[in-house]
């Protein structure tokens, strides 16, 4: 299932090795507002390089996958679900696009003697 998140990076992990052929890294990401929420949101194994340019405060939007899994502990069922990240974009604030669409303003002569 996809899902794309919007809002603020709030950490960026650093690259998890978790076995010989596999490695994580995760951002948490703040959506904002009045009830913010904070989404973890894992990059697998290449897709981990895909967060270096990136660092707090950055406005992005992430696409991402639903992943769950059930495991079975002494005759109870554990239920874990996790984002997993394939794309990330950086989104620009309302300020960047405030500055891009206004024209600096020239500077008047004055004719004053001084």
């Amino acid at each position: 299932m996809n899902l794309e998140v919007q809002g603020t990076i709030y950490k960026v992990g650093k690259v998890e090795q978790v076995t010989e052929t596999f490695s994580k890294r995760v951002v948490v990401i703040n959506t904002g507002g009045e009830y913010a929420q904070f989404f973890p949101v894992e990059f697998h194994n290449d897709k981990t390089a895909l967060l270096d340019s990136y660092k707090e405060n950055d406005e992005v939007k992430i696409n991402a996958n639903f992943r769950g899994r059930s495991w079975l502990k002494e005759d109870k069922e554990f239920f874990f679900l996790s984002l997993q990240g394939w794309r990330i974009s950086k989104q620009e604030s309302e300020l960047d696009t405030l500055a891009e669409t206004q024209t600096p303003v020239e500077p008047k002569e004055d004719d004053l003697p001084f």
